[in-house]
């Protein structure tokens, strides 16, 4: 049983373990970018929404996100699991976090306060899926990897997959979208966050003495965030 467990562990704190893990430096960063970075031009050039519309889509997923953000951070410490603490909300985060994603950039209505509803509850769908996923990925950093060298190795790696695919999510989906369409660049793009996000689970173990860790009351825990 101790030889199963050390090799779990080598297989965790390998160089395949630390790429495979900072394989999920995907998601956390291109979907985000794309959405940063084409959104505006997407929504108000391409599916006719007017910018007053726009901001009021931005105001209320402002506020929908300083509000769901402590909640799942709350929840995510609070339930635990026989699968772990993280890996259950990183297994359900991914479905919102791709539906939403992929959808967003298909809008199959050209009357105006339906592509409003449209987007909105798209973007509500990635937040919810970004959030669980991306929290709880991040939390197995400090967990999993204790020494400092490990620890700056994966910063490294990890930081260095995020810059390329921030670049990626900028520069590629414009030039993508005139070719094919935005459905499909939506689509090819969002495919890639349950895969690599799989990929990233492979370099995961979670460790049994971070599952009885309490978190704050959730009235203190958005107070601290905001």
């Amino acid at each position: 049983m101790n030889e199963i467990n050390i090799k779990k562990k080598d297989k965790v704190h390998s160089f395949r373990g630390h790429f495979l893990y900072s394989l999920g430096a995907i998601p956390s960063a291109l979907p985000f970018n794309m959405i940063q970075g084409m959104m505006l031009t997407f929504l108000t050039l391409f599916a006719g929404l007017s910018l007053e519309l726009y901001g009021i889509l931005l105001i209320i997923y402002g506020i929908w996100n300083a509000i769901n953000d402590p909640l799942i951070g709350y929840y995510m410490d609070k339930i635990k699991t026989k699968w772990g603490r993280r890996v259950p909300w990183i297994v359900i985060g991914i479905i919102p976090f791709t539906i939403g994603f992929i959808f967003l950039w298909w809008i199959p209505y050209t009357e105006e306060i339906l592509v409003f509803f449209h987007a909105l509850i798209m973007l509500f769908l990635f937040d919810i899926g970004f959030t669980m996923t991306m929290t709880a990925w991040s939390a197995l950093y400090t967990e999993m990897y204790e020494d400092e060298k490990e620890r700056a190795s994966i910063v490294a790696g990890k930081d260095t997959i995020a810059f390329i695919s921030s670049m990626i999510g900028i520069i590629l989906p414009l030039m993508i979208a005139d070719a094919i369409g935005w459905p499909l660049t939506g689509l090819i793009f969002g495919i890639t966050i349950p895969i690599t996000m799989l990929l990233s689970l492979l370099g995961i173990k979670e460790r049994k003495e971070y599952q009885i860790d309490e978190p704050l009351p959730i009235i203190a825990a958005f107070k601290e965030t905001f």
